[in-house]
C-alpha cells in the first residue's frame, strides 16, 4: 500500500514519525552493534533484509525532511510548526548510517562512496558535523576512482569524494586542499574524456552519458563553491570577504538548478540527490566560520583560529555555538545571556567570542571569567592565554582563596583585561572595593548550575545580585543544562536578557550496566554482558544486550564486575576509561586492583617526569607513581593541585588509560574520556569519624557523563552501571533501581534558599551562630545584607530592603511559587535588620564595614569580637610568633584554632574524627608553614598516611585557615593605628601557599612548586628584586640557573623545574616534553 502523505505539516511529520519509530530504533541497536562488534573484533550484525524496510521509510523520510527543511530556511512553514531537521532528517541519517555501517562489499569502493555520500547529506543537514568528520577518518578518501570506469561515473565518485573531503577536514586544511585538487584534476582531464563519449554507439546511452555528465559538472562547481568558502578561499578569508555566504549560496543554487534542469525527465532519484546536494552545500556554508558576521576583532580572532599556521584549524561551528550566536550573543544591548548546552559542546569558544567583543566595546574595563574550582580556574586561564594573547588580550588569575594580601593586591592593580577567578574570591574583591574589578564590562558565569548547590549557591546567586545592583555589567552564565534559563535571563538582564537551551551532543551515548553473564562450561570463566537502560540523553533502545566476552567465573559481586568492566573498555577504547568510585579511598584501592594486571612501561618521557615530580613534591615515594608507570591514575582531593592537573595532562595525551576518580570531576574538568564505569551512584564520606552515605545529585551525574565520548576522537560515549541483581529491603531489584535514578534529571536551577524559606515556615527565628550552622545557606544572604548595610547604611536599607531583595534570583522564584513565599523572605530580612540595630544601634554601620568582606555572617563576626576584640597585641600576632621555627603551635595560634572550629561557614575540623584538637591544627598549619615535607606531616600526623595528609592540608589548612585567620585580625586589630597591615596580611597568605616569606608567596602565586619557593626566595632576596618584578627575572632566568635551588633529594633536575613551570604557567605546551 503506498504511503499517504498528510497535507496539515506537523501532521505529515507525526506520520512519519510513527512510521519509522520502529526502523529507528533497530538501526541505533545495529549502529551500536556494529561499534562494539568492531571493538571487541567480532562478527557485524545482520540486516537481515531489514534494509529494504529502511530503504522505504527514508523516502518518505527524506522527501518530506528535505522540503520542509528547506522552507523552513526561507521561512515559509508555520511558526508553530515542529522543527523538521530534528523529526525527520535525524532519523533518516540513523537510517542510512547503519546502511552504510552493513551494506554490500564494504571493500567495493564506488559503492561505500555511494552510501557514505547518502549518509553524509543526512549528517549534515541533521547537524551531526562533529560525529560525520570522525566516521570519515574511517573511509579512505586519499585514493582516486578506477581509471577504467565510464566518465560519467568517474566524474560522480570523484565529485563525492571531493564533497567527502569537504566535510572532513582532516588535518587542517590537508583535506580541503585535496578536495580542491581533485575538481581541478577533473577540469584538466575534460576534454579527453568528452571526447570518448562519442565513441559510445548505443545512442540512449550515450545521451543518458552526456546528459550526466553535464549535471555534474555543475555538481562539480557547486562543490568547488562550497570548498572554496569554507577553505577560506573565496574572497580570501574573514578579513577581505568580496562574496558573502548568502552570494555564495546562490551561485550553488544556479549550478545546482541547471543540473537539475539538464536531467529533468530522465532520472528522478538523481534529481533528488541533486536537491540535497544543494542543502548540504548550504549546511557546510553556514557551519564555516567565514559565514559569520562579526565585529572587526571578534572576526580577528576568528580568522587567528583558522589559519593554516594553527595547530589545530578551527575551521567550522557546531550547532550549538551558531545557534547561540544566531540569539544574540554577541548583541551588546542583551544585558545578560543564558546558554544552556551540555557538556563538550564549544561553550568555551563562545566565551571568548563574548570576551573579545565585550573588550572591544569597552578597552579600558575588565572582564570577569568565573570558574568554581582552582583546576578549572587554571585550566580555564590556560586556554584564555593561549587562545587570547595574539589579540593583545591580558590574562590575570587571581588566586582561588578567600584572602587578599598585598603582593596580590599589587599585582592586580597592574594592567590586564581578564580576570579568571572564583565567586568568592570576587566577592572578596568586590567587598574590598578593590580597584581591579571597579570597572566591569562583563562577568562570565561557568558552570552556572552551582547557583543551585547547597553550600555555595547562595553565595554565588547573591554575588551576580551585588553586581546587578552595583555594576553596569553585562552577564553571561554557561551551564549543561537549565531548563529555566529564560527566568535567569529576567533576573539579571529583566527585558534585555536572552536565552538558549539545546540538548545538542556532537556524538551519540551509551548508557546501560554491567552484568554477570553465564559461566563457561569446563572453564573458570563467565561472560561480562552490557544491558542499555533508557534514560533522557541516552541514544539507544532500552534492553540491547551485547556479551563483551569472558572474564575470571568469580567476577559476580559489584567490585569485580566494575573492575572488569574497567578492563574490558580499557583494552578496545581509544581515550580514558573512568572508574567513578563511591570515596577516596576506594578510587585508591580500585586503581591498584586494575594497576596489577598491566605491565609497566617505562617509554613515556612525560610519565617519568611527573613521577619524579610527585615524589619530589611529597618527600619520599607517592604512593601516585608506580601506578602512573602502568597506565593507571587515582584523582581526588587526596593530590595536590598540581598532580592533579599533572595526572588531567597525562590522561589527555594518552598516556594514561585508566583514571579512579571521585565526584570532584564533575565540576567541569575537561577530561577526554571514552567510557565511565559507575561502580557506585552514591558517595561515601566520613564525617567527625562515621561514614555518611548520599546520593550523587543528578547535575553531578550528568555532568560527568557529558565529559564521556570525545569531540572528534569517539563516536560514542558509553557509560556502564553495575547490576549484580541484588534486592534492596523493599525487594527492589538494583536494576530497577537504577532505571529510577536516570529518570532524574539536572533541569532547572534553583535558588539553594528556597528550601531553607521553607524550612523557616513556622521556626521562631533567633539570628545566632546555631541558626547559620543549621541553614547554611542563610550565612550568604545575611552577608548580602551587612553589604548592603556597609555601602547605604541603615536608613536606605530600610527604606529599600523589598528593592534590595528584588535583586536576588530567591525572590524571583519564590514569588512565582506564591506571594506568601516571597512576603516570608521579606518578613526574615526586616526581622534581621531590625534584629541588628536593635544589637548594634548608632555602631551599625561601623560593624557592617569590618564584618563585610569576612566572608562571615554577623552571629560569627559577632563571636569573633567576643573572643579577639583588642586581645592581643600586634606582636603576638606576627608570622615570626605564630609559627615557631621549632614547630611547637603557639598558643595563640591555637586559640585562633578553636575559635575557627565554633564558626559555623568554616567549621573546622567538623569532618575530622574524634574530638576537635586545635593545638593539633595549629601544629599541622605551623609544619607547613615552615616548610615540611607531605612526608614528613603525614608521619608526625597522620599515621603516615600520606593522602589523607594532603587532602587535610589542601582542602583545611590551606583553604579555611587563612579565610578564618584573615578575619580574626581583620576583626581583632580593626581601628588600630598601630597594626603594620602589609605585615600582617601576608599571615593567610604563608597559610595558603606553605611558605613563610613574602617573596617565597610572590614566587608560588607564579605558579613556582612550594618544595623550591624558599629557596628561590632567597636568592630573589639577596638580589633585592621588588615583588613585582619577579615573573620578568623567572622569565630571564636560564634552565640551568634552576638547579641551584632544587633540594639535593630531588631527582628532578632545574631545567626539568623550569619546564614544568613554564608548561604550568601556560608558556610552553603539554607536548614539549
Amino acid at each position: 500500500m503506498p504511503l499517504q502523505i498528510p497535507l496539515n505539516i506537523d501532521e505529515q511529520i507525526r506520520k512519519l514519525n510513527q512510521l519509522s519509530e520502529s526502523n529507528t530504533d533497530l538501526a541505533k541497536e545495529l549502529y551500536i552493534k556494529s561499534i562494539f562488534a568492531r571493538e571487541f573484533k567480532k562478527t557485524l550484525p545482520s540486516l537481515n533484509g531489514e534494509g529494504k524496510d529502511f530503504e522505504r521509510i527514508l523516502f518518505g523520510l527524506e522527501t518530506v525532511g528535505y522540503d520542509l527543511t528547506k522552507r523552513s530556511s526561507i521561512e515559509a512553514l508555520p511558526e508553530h510548526a515542529s522543527i523538521p531537521w530534528k523529526k525527520l532528517i535525524w532519523p533518516a541519517y540513523r537510517l542510512r548510517r547503519t546502511l552504510s555501517f552493513l551494506s554490500g562489499d564494504q571493500d567495493d569502493f564506488n559503492l561505500r562512496i555511494r552510501l557514505v555520500f547518502k549518509e553524509t547529506l543526512n549528517g549534515l543537514l541533521s547537524h551531526r558535523q562533529p560525529e560525520l568528520r570522525l566516521r570519515l577518518k574511517d573511509i579512505d578518501l586519499s585514493s582516486p576512482a578506477s581509471s577504467s570506469l565510464s566518465w560519467d561515473e568517474y566524474l560522480e565518485i570523484e565529485i563525492k569524494r571531493a564533497f567527502l573531503l569537504t566535510v572532513r577536514k582532516f588535518k587542517g586544511y590537508s583535506d580541503l586542499d585535496l578536495s580542491a585538487k581533485i575538481i581541478s584534476h577533473l577540469r584538466s582531464k575534460q576534454q579527453d574524456n568528452e571526447a570518448a563519449l562519442h565513441d559510445i554507439e548505443d545512442p540512449v546511452t550515450k545521451q543518458l552519458s552526456a546528459i550526466r555528465t553535464l549535471a555534474l559538472y555543475n555538481c562539480a562547481k557547486a562543490v568547488e563553491l562550497t570548498n572554496d568558502f569554507v577553505r577560506g578561499a573565496a574572497g580570501g578569508g574573514l578579513r577581505r570577504h568580496k562574496t558573502t555566504s548568502r552570494g555564495i549560496k546562490d551561485e550553488i543554487d544556479r549550478f545546482i538548478f541547471n543540473a537539475r534542469e539538464i536531467t529533468s525527465g530522465f532520472d528522478p532519484l538523481f534529481r533528488k540527490e541533486l536537491g540535497q546536494l544543494e542543502q548540504a552545500c548550504h549546511c557546510l556554508i553556514d557551519a564555516s566560520v567565514f559565514s559569520l558576521t562579526l565585529p572587526r576583532n571578534v572576526r580577528n580572532f576568528v580568522t587567528d583560529l583558522a589559519s593554516r599556521d594553527a595547530d589545530n584549524p578551527v575551521l567550522e561551528l557546531w550547532f550549538a555555538q551558531r545557534e547561540a550566536i544566531n540569539s544574540r550573543l554577541l548583541d551588546l544591548t542583551r544585558t545578560a545571556m543564558v546558554i544552556s548546552m551540555p557538556t563538550s559542546t564549544g561553550k568555551t569558544l563562545l566565551a571568548e567570542l563574548a570576551i573579545i567583543q565585550a573588550h572591544d566595546d569597552d578597552p579600558e574595563s575588565h572582564i570577569v571569567y568565573l570558574a568554581p574550582t582552582k583546576a578549572l580556574v587554571t585550566q580555564v586561564s590556560l586556554t584564555l592565554k593561549k587562545d587570547l594573547q595574539k589579540q593583545g588580550l591580558k590574562v590575570r588569575v587571581a588566586t582561588p582563596a578567600f584572602e587578599l594580601n598585598p603582593v596580590e593586591s599589587e599585582i592586580l592593580k597592574s594592567d590586564f583585561d581578564i580576570l579568571v577567578t572564583t565567586p568568592e574570591k570576587l566577592d572578596l574583591l568586590i567587598k574590598s572595593d578593590h580597584e581591579s574589578v571597579g570597572d566591569l564590562s562583563l562577568v562570565i558565569v561557568d558552570e552556572a548550575h552551582n547557583m543551585a548547590d547547597k553550600e555555595r549557591g547562595a553565595g554565588i546567586e547573591l554575588l551576580l545580585a551585588t553586581l546587578r545592583r552595583e555594576r553596569e555589567c553585562r552577564f553571561l552564565l554557561m551551564t549543561p543544562f537549565a531548563e529555566n534559563a529564560k527566568d535567569l535571563s529576567i533576573w539579571l538582564g529583566d527585558d534585555q536578557g536572552a536565552h538558549v537551551i539545546l540538548d545538542w551532543k556532537p556524538n551519540d551515548r551509551l548508557i546501560g550496566v554491567f552484568t554477570k553473564g553465564k559461566k563457561v562450561r569446563y572453564r573458570d570463566e563467565r561472560s561480562l554482558m552490557f544491558r542499555t537502560l533508557d534514560s533522557a540523553h541516552s541514544d539507544c533502545p532500552s534492553d540491547v544486550e551485547f556479551d563483551l566476552g569472558t572474564v575470571p567465573a568469580k567476577t559476580t559481586n559489584k567490585k569485580l564486575l566494575a573492575i572488569e568492566g574497567v578492563k574490558k573498555w580499557a583494552s578496545v577504547k581509544k581515550g580514558g576509561v573512568l572508574f567513578l568510585a563511591a570515596s577516596r579511598n576506594k578510587a585508591v584501592e580500585r586503581a591498584k586492583s586494575l594497576a596489577k594486571s598491566r605491565r609497566q612501561s617505562d617509554k613515556s618521557r612525560s610519565v617519568d617526569l611527573v613521577c619524579r615530580f610527585l615524589d619530589t613534591e611529597a618527600g619520599g615515594k607517592h604512593p601516585l607513581s608506580g601506578l602512573l608507570k602502568k597506565g593507571v591514575a587515582f584523582h581526588h582531593a587526596g593530590l595536590s593541585p598540581e598532580a592533579r592537573y599533572f595526572v588531567e595532562r597525562l590522561v589527555e595525551d594518552g598516556s594514561i588509560s585508566i583514571i579512579c576518580a571521585t565526584t570532584t570531576l564533575a565540576q567541569g574538568v575537561n577530561f577526554p574520556l571514552s567510557a565511565a564505569v559507575i561502580e557506585d551512584y552514591h558517595r561515601r564520606f566520613q564525617k567527625k569519624g562515621l561514614w555518611q552515605y548520599e546520593e550523587i545529585m543528578p547535575w553531578e551525574f550528568w555532568n560527568i557523563a557529558g565529559r564521556v565520548g570525545r569531540t572528534l576522537k569517539d563516536s560514542l560515549g558509553t557509560i556502564a552501571f553495575i547490576s549484580t541483581g541484588y534486592k534492596d529491603s523493599s525487594g527492589i531489584k538494583d536494576i530497577d533501581n537504577i532505571r529510577e535514578y536516570l529518570k532524574k534529571d539536572a533541569s532547572i536551577i534553583v535558588s539553594s534558599l528556597i528550601d531553607t524559606l521553607k524550612t523557616l515556615q513556622n521556626e521562631k527565628i533567633i539570628f545566632n551562630t546555631e541558626l547559620i550552622r543549621n541553614n547554611r545557606s542563610l550565612s550568604a544572604f545575611f552577608q548580602y545584607l551587612i553589604h548592603a548595610l556597609a555601602v547605604a547604611g541603615k536608613e536606605e536599607v530600610s527604606r529599600e530592603l523589598e528593592n534590595l531583595l528584588r535583586s536576588s534570583f530567591v525572590f524571583l522564584e519564590a514569588q512565582k511559587e506564591s506571594q506568601a513565599l516571597a512576603d516570608r523572605l521579606i518578613r526574615l530580612a526586616r526581622g534581621y535588620v531590625d534584629d541588628l540595630v536593635g544589637k548594634k544601634g548608632s555602631r551599625l554601620r561601623g560593624f557592617a564595614k569590618v564584618a563585610d568582606g569576612t566572608g562571615f555572617s554577623s552571629p560569627s563576626v559577632d563571636l569573633i569580637f567576643a573572643s579577639w576584640k583588642d586581645r592581643v597585641s600586634p606582636k603576638e600576632w606576627s608570622p615570626r610568633t605564630l609559627f615557631h621555627v621549632d614547630g611547637t603551635p603557639d598558643d595563640i595560634l591555637s586559640e585562633a584554632m578553636e575559635t575557627l572550629g565554633k564558626i559555623p561557614e568554616i567549621r573546622l575540623g567538623s569532618d575530622e574524627p574524634g574530638i576537635f584538637d586545635p593545638v593539633r591544627i595549629a601544629r599541622i598549619t605551623t609544619a607547613w608553614v615552615n616548610g615540611a615535607s607531605l612526608f614528613e606531616i603525614a608521619k608526625l600526623e597522620f599515621k603516615n598516611d600520606l593522602l589523607e595528609c594532603t587532602r587535610h592540608i589542601y582542602s583545611t589548612i590551606s583553604s579555611l585557615v587563612p579565610w578564618g585567620l584573615r578575619a580574626i585580625q581583620k576583626v581583632a586589630f580593626s581601628g588600630r593605628d598601630d597594626v603594620e597591615w602589609e605585615e600582617m596580611d601576608m599571615i593567610p597568605a604563608m597559610v595558603l601557599h606553605g611558605v613563610r616569606s613574602k617573596e617565597a608567596v610572590a614566587l608560588r602565586m607564579l605558579n613556582i612548586p612550594r618544595f623550591i619557593a624558599e629557596n628561590m626566595a632567597n636568592h630573589v632576596r639577596s638580589l633585592n628584586i621588588p615583588l613585582n618584578k619577579v615573573d620578568e627575572w623567572l622569565a630571564e632566568t636560564s634552565p640551568v640557573d634552576w638547579s641551584k635551588f632544587v633540594p639535593r633529594s630531588s631527582t628532578v633536575t632545574g631545567p626539568e623545574f623550569k619546564l614544568l613551570w613554564e608548561i604550568i604557567d601556560g608558556q610552553k605546551p603539554w607536548r614539549i616534553i
